[in-house]
């Protein structure tokens, strides 16, 4: 935490005080985003309609899934790459659509989130994490697939796009510029993100620590500033003093609870001299 404080005192030195506004973009709070929805609690699992259905009865700005294709063409939500010892993108569905999550759910597809997503009024957004599978064909065939979904279902302006793969990125704005892509591979300046016509950043918690300059630099680009891994108070308010936009989350009711104090207590902070 001193490397940290250090490194906030050099970035913050030029300015006499510190707008907590100023600095995260706009006229409000971080946005939270539920990792997997808000999961973490009875009856709902990760990656489940329920934890998005959660996540939206909380208000939270956002909701976050893994997407897979299968063998043959279905968009299957997953984190990991097997279920019970089978591989999303290599196995048809037809063996993969009775497997339950541990709140007895069936494997959820991606149709079941925009179905939820669409008759819903809440305004929480979905973010679908399109995960890196096998081959660069397969990865430009999984966009056009969620795309083309997203389309079919008419929720474009509820959807966001996250991924570590940077074909991926590239491909979601080539096909739809309007999208809201952001990347969630560290180790790459805002300048060098934006080069590729991608409008976000969604990097690790460590990656800010490492390099706070990136959030300004971002955000004077216009680019939206995620952090990921944020699961303490002290993580948040970390992350919150240095200005992100929206925080992702295994635990909203956490942020929820410790957001107020802390975004009233650094609505100024002094430079120290």
């Amino acid at each position: 935490m001193r490397v940290f404080s250090i490194c906030v005192l050099v970035y913050f030195l030029a300015c006499p005080s510190v707008s907590l506004r100023s600095q995260n973009g706009g006229n409000r709070e971080p946005g939270i985003v539920a990792h997997r929805g808000y999961w973490n609690t009875e009856g709902a699992a990760q990656n489940s309609v329920t934890a998005l259905k959660n996540a939206q009865k909380m208000g939270l700005y956002g909701s976050e899934m893994d997407v897979w294709l299968t063998k043959d063409g279905y968009l299957v939500v997953g984190h990991d790459k097997k279920m019970n010892g089978l591989s999303f993108q290599d196995t048809d569905y037809d063996l993969l659509k009775d497997m339950k999550l541990s709140n007895g759910e069936k494997l959820p597809q991606l149709k079941d989130f925009l179905v939820q997503l669409k008759q819903s009024e809440s305004p929480t957004k979905l973010f679908i994490e399109i995960k890196k599978h096998d081959s660069f064909e397969r990865n430009m065939t999984v966009v056009k697939a969620v795309l083309d979904t997203v389309r079919y279902y008419k929720v474009e302006n509820k959807v966001q796009y996250i991924t570590f793969n940077l074909d991926i990125c590239k491909e979601l704005v080539r096909i739809d510029p309007e999208a809201v892509v952001a990347c969630l591979k560290g180790g790459m300046a805002p300048a060098e993100v934006y080069e590729m016509g991608i409008r976000g950043i969604h990097y690790h918690r460590k990656e800010y620590r490492d390099h706070p300059q990136w959030i300004r630099e971002a955000q004077e680009l216009g680019m939206t500033v995620n952090v990921q891994g944020i699961n303490t108070p002290e993580d948040l308010r970390e992350m919150v003093t240095l200005g992100v936009n929206l925080v992702s989350t295994d635990n909203p009711v956490m942020v929820l609870d410790s957001l107020p104090a802390i975004v009233k207590s650094l609505v100024s902070v002094p430079c120290i001299p």
